[in-house]
């Protein structure tokens, strides 16, 4: 499965953030503490001062969930550009959503932020942060996506997967596909950029094969609905696949 990564950028003296983040996996791995750096005045030999008691705490810049302590000028809290987990309030110049490509987190609408894949030649995409499924709109969203940081590090910042459409292959961003996981708390469904095996054509993985087709015994073969032999060809059938793929209450299968 393909890596995602976060690309931000930010007015004012920001520069571009390169968040990369694990592969899909099901359910995200849980956040540990954040590890900063050691105070180098708690070097023996350099004096180190205690804070007073009632020293207050510094606030956070913001909040991912639900979207808070920004102002109208930059309403959005998002991700800043130092790529380690840091939380800034950014502009919205577009109203971007999982469906839509950005070229900057500005494109994107509050609570989203701009991700892209390894490939340079591929067009990032607006994500919607969350923290869990409940966070995701629509059926086959889950929170399944961990955003990295610049050193490869867990943030414990997710992202949901998008819900779109196996059999009709919509909303997807232009140029991207509905893919079906499967997952042992529930599958889901993602868009993903595929290759451009066709029907009947020798694959490995699924995203090996064109936008609407799956891998099924290293061929290529189209999606459908198990009971429902729409999309198929005369003489095929909607069939199961071995691990069933059940996404709100429809399950889907391979043409066969």
């Amino acid at each position: 499965m393909q890596k995602r990564f976060a690309w931000l950028l930010f007015c004012c003296a920001c520069h571009f953030g390169d968040n990369r983040a694990a592969p899909i996996t099901g359910d995200p791995p849980d956040a540990g503490s954040p590890i900063g750096p050691i105070d180098a005045a708690m070097h023996e030999d350099a004096p180190h001062t205690a804070p007073p008691p009632d020293a207050p705490v510094a606030p956070l810049a913001c909040q991912l969930l639900p979207q808070d302590g920004c102002g109208s000028a930059d309403p959005a809290c998002d991700l800043t550009a130092a790529d380690d987990g840091t939380l800034g309030c950014r502009a919205v110049t577009k109203q971007g959503v999982s469906n839509d490509h950005c070229t900057a987190a500005t494109d994107c609408k509050a609570g989203y932020t701009c991700t892209h894949d390894a490939d340079a030649n591929d067009a990032p995409w607006c994500s919607r942060f969350c923290a869990a499924d409940t966070d995701c709109l629509g059926v086959g969203s889950r929170c399944v996506i961990e955003l990295d940081g610049a050193q490869d590090q867990a943030l414990g910042i997710d992202v949901c997967s998008n819900s779109c459409d196996l059999v009709d292959q919509a909303r997807c961003a232009s140029g991207m596909a509905c893919v079906g996981y499967t997952d042992a708390t529930g599958d889901y469904t993602d868009c993903d950029y595929v290759g451009t095996a066709q029907l009947g054509d020798a694959c490995t993985t699924a995203l090996d094969c064109a936008a609407g087709a799956t891998c099924v015994d290293n061929a290529c073969a189209a999606y459908c609905e198990v009971d429902d032999d729409f999309g198929c060809a005369a003489d095929e059938q909607c069939v199961s696949f071995t691990t069933p793929l059940v996404i709100g209450n429809v399950e889907y299968g391979s043409c066969q």
